[in-house]
């Protein structure tokens, strides 16, 4: 079934950061991105709300990088956001989700 309800930003977002913080490397980071897509495509996420939501997530991101550009653990929000800026500007991304396994 499809799930009309946006998906709760404030309540992933703190989650992915942890995620985030502790991943080695630009694989690692757009990994972490792949499951989250995938796990609200499985609970039945429309994709005009997984779109809006990804959006949300790719500011969120972008904010804390030009909030904490000098940080340590700034680079892996660097890897993210950019992954998700290209992924959201890619056709047939969420095709390309789905076929990637994680």
């Amino acid at each position: 079934m499809i799930n009309p309800m946006p998906v709760n930003f404030e309540a992933e977002m703190p989650a992915i950061s942890k995620k985030l913080e502790k991943a080695a490397g630009y694989l690692a980071c757009e990994k972490i991105i792949i499951q989250n897509i995938k796990k609200h495509a499985d609970n039945g996420c429309d994709d005009v709300n997984m779109e809006k939501y990804l959006k949300k997530v790719s500011t969120h991101i972008d904010s804390m990088v030009a909030a904490n550009q000098d940080g340590a653990d700034c680079i892996n929000y660097r890897y993210a956001g950019g992954f998700l800026n290209i992924l959201l500007k890619t056709p047939c991304w969420k095709n390309w989700v789905k076929t990637i396994e994680t």
